[in-house]
């Protein structure tokens, strides 16, 4: 459970880092950085909690 909770973490860290490099690129390379950080941030969640209704 913590594991997930970090990995969590710095999935949105790893989103901020991409993004703060891509200020001053092309507004289409900051859209796509984005959805791609939103989608590995879903997936994150959606494996925390199938880990979690796995434990209970």
């Amino acid at each position: 459970m913590i594991v997930s909770l970090l990995f969590i973490i710095f999935l949105i860290g790893l989103l901020v880092f991409l993004l703060s490099f891509l200020i001053h690129q092309r507004k289409i390379l900051k859209v796509l950085i984005f959805l791609m950080g939103i989608c590995l941030m879903l997936l994150a969640v959606g494996t925390t909690i199938y880990l979690l209704t796995n434990l209970v």
